[in-house]
């Protein structure tokens, strides 16, 4: 009957992605000549602000600013389409805003390394008792391959908050976060992950050496799914590890096995910013919630959680007018 049900509304085939009427001033910049929409909950997406499309079986489907692009400012002045980008990501965050976010109160960050324990892959943290001066103490675990971990950066810091608050209204999804990564030279923070929701990787300052998977290991996972990796799942086919570097944006949908390291970077520290897009309301299984009987909401939350069933955890047509 369910199937019966989304065959009517035609949900099996939703036009992901597609607007008729679109204006996206933001995520257009970030991911040029519309290339967010083919690849929106399919397959993640590399955009280079300097550098050239790409398409191949072993590298990331990567996009790029063209040369020249320009674009027109509110006073009615040009700026080049890669320098705007550029300043936009240095105004995220720098290095120096450190000091004034770790004296912000109930700010929710952790100290973390990658180790590598029997042949598995974990993510040891500092205790925050050893913390006594967050300041002084994180600044100090940096130089012993400790990385910093800001979680939902948006509600401590205003130019974060503001860029978040632009990808919600033009991506109309339940919320979207923020959270901060910064990693001293030739350090590895995380184990291999996926995410339970789609995220917008911006590279801040410095550089980054990034690993993707070729495809998901839980197609469109959500909060439930999500868990630790096996090994034989780690070991899945990836795309050649490349570098992102300022101004740089990643995409990659939920369950894409991914992770992000500075090992063999002895440069500056590198910062990068992850935009966690949440369509925990904005799913099919969401819409039938409103559509539905109430008595048939426990068969489709059932149902979203099984393989055969995945048009349930899909988002509702992003950028919908």
């Amino acid at each position: 009957m369910l199937h019966f049900y989304f065959t009517q509304l035609n949900l099996f085939s939703l036009p992901i992605g597609v607007s008729t009427q679109r204006h996206f001033p933001l995520l257009d910049l970030l991911f040029p000549r519309q290339s967010l929409d083919p690849a929106y909950e399919r397959h993640p997406l590399l955009s280079k602000n300097f550098g050239e499309d790409k398409v191949s079986q072993e590298e990331i489907p990567t996009t790029s600013l063209s040369k020249g692009d320009t674009i027109v400012l509110n006073d009615g002045t040009h700026q080049l389409k890669q320098d705007l980008r550029l300043a936009q990501a240095s105004e995220l965050f720098k290095f120096s805003d450190l000091h004034a976010v770790l004296q912000r109160p109930n700010l929710n960050y952790r100290v973390v390394k990658k180790v590598v324990r029997d042949g598995q892959e974990w993510t040891g943290e500092l205790p925050h008792d050893k913390i006594v001066n967050a300041a002084r103490d994180v600044k100090q675990s940096l130089t012993y391959g400790f990385s910093l971990v800001i979680n939902r950066l948006e509600q401590h810091w205003a130019p974060v908050s503001k860029f978040a608050r632009e990808v919600e209204m033009e991506t109309q999804l339940t919320r979207v976060s923020s959270n901060l990564y910064l990693s001293p030279p030739n350090a590895s923070a995380f184990e291999s992950h996926w995410d339970w929701m789609d995220v917008i990787v911006i590279q801040v300052s410095g550089r980054k050496y990034w690993s993707v998977a070729k495809e998901p290991t839980v197609y469109l996972s959500n909060e439930i799914l999500k868990r630790k990796p096996t090994m034989e799942e780690i070991s899945a086919p990836r795309f050649s590890p490349f570098i992102m570097h300022p101004g740089d944006v990643l995409y990659i949908p939920r369950g894409f096995l991914h992770n992000a390291s500075t090992v063999g970077i002895f440069e500056e520290p590198s910062i990068h910013i992850t935009f966690g897009l949440e369509a925990t309301k904005t799913t099919v299984a969401h819409l039938a919630f409103y559509s539905l009987d109430p008595k048939f909401h426990g068969i489709v939350h059932e149902k979203a959680l099984q393989s055969g069933y995945n048009i349930f955890r899909k988002s509702v047509p992003l950028f919908a007018s």
